[in-house]
């Protein structure tokens, strides 16, 4: 958990690096004459400076794990995420969860809409057209049941930058799952970090060899994943450690009986499908996976 002098120290962070951004792309204006050093510089001040002013202390906590990657970031009211414009998914979404948030009742979920992003560029924004007699449903990345605090996080968790196509059985039954197990966690937890996003992994066909084969939908071509991952992310107070559980599931029709423990996964297997590097921010050594057994025996996956 953040203390007070640990949230001012992250504040202070914030501010030097805002304004060391600042005066390297004055510095970079200066000795070339152009604003050339703005895309690469800059960028980094305004990320930033946007998220400051947004995603509030979810970007502190996800400063302190570190960036899966950099790719189009975007920050929401309550979440962070890396948005691809090829796939017209996400690369990944990061939420902080607290008891607060998933068990509060100040947002309805009747009352969002599912609305395209307007921070995406009109060439790759996706459009809820596109999910029309698809036969696929609009899949929460970030989970509204994540985000009851308020309306305004809860209407952010229903931009489409947030969704991906899933098969609706699979939503409704084992994604849903995974994510009451994250609600869950914030029982024992004061903080539950989770990254979620779509995966493209490759199948053998007849002759052995390797593909990654995947369907687009609409007329935007939104890619349908093959397969999703959830890192679920906590702090050990006694250990000092950060205990972590990496789950990828097949985006396929899977009962709601099956036990989460089945997709449990090692972080290098999601690292490796995804191209993502997780808690890079962290040092190794103290970054520690669940104990499964005891997650088993409670019930919980």
């Amino acid at each position: 958990t953040f203390s007070i002098c640990t949230m001012a120290t992250y504040k202070i962070s914030n501010i030097l690096s805002f304004l060391s951004g600042g005066v390297l792309s004055v510095a970079c204006w200066y000795y070339t004459g152009t604003s050339k050093c703005d895309n690469i510089l800059s960028s980094v001040f305004l990320n930033r400076l946007k998220a400051s002013e947004t995603a509030g202390s979810c970007v502190w906590h996800l400063e302190s794990l570190g960036y899966p990657s950099t790719e189009n970031l975007h920050f929401k009211k309550d979440h962070i995420l890396s948005y691809n414009h090829r796939t017209r998914n996400a690369n990944w979404v990061f939420e902080v969860l607290t008891q607060k948030k998933c068990y509060s009742k100040n947002a309805e979920r009747t009352s969002s809409q599912f609305t395209p992003d307007n921070q995406v560029p009109k060439e790759f924004k996706v459009l809820n057209k596109d999910f029309l007699n698809s036969g696929y449903d609009r899949g929460h990345l970030a989970a509204a049941a994540n985000h009851t605090q308020d309306q305004d996080s809860m209407d952010d968790t229903f931009l489409l930058t947030n969704i991906s196509p899933q098969i609706s059985i699979f939503n409704e039954g084992c994604w849903s799952n995974l994510e009451q197990h994250a609600r869950r966690l914030t029982r024992n937890y004061s903080n539950v970090y989770v990254f979620t996003g779509p995966l493209y992994m490759p199948q053998p066909d007849r002759s052995g060899k390797m593909y990654t084969n995947y369907q687009v939908i609409g007329t935007n071509l939104v890619a349908v994943p093959t397969h999703f991952f959830k890192v679920i992310a906590y702090e050990d107070t006694q250990s000092q450690k950060l205990l972590f559980e990496s789950y990828i599931l097949p985006n396929k029709s899977i009962k709601s009986e099956q036990r989460l423990v089945l997709y449990l996964r090692d972080i290098e297997t999601v690292e490796k499908c995804s191209g993502l590097l997780f808690f890079r921010a962290r040092n190794r050594l103290m970054v520690k996976k669940a104990d499964v057994e005891y997650l088993y025996r409670q019930a919980m996956i």
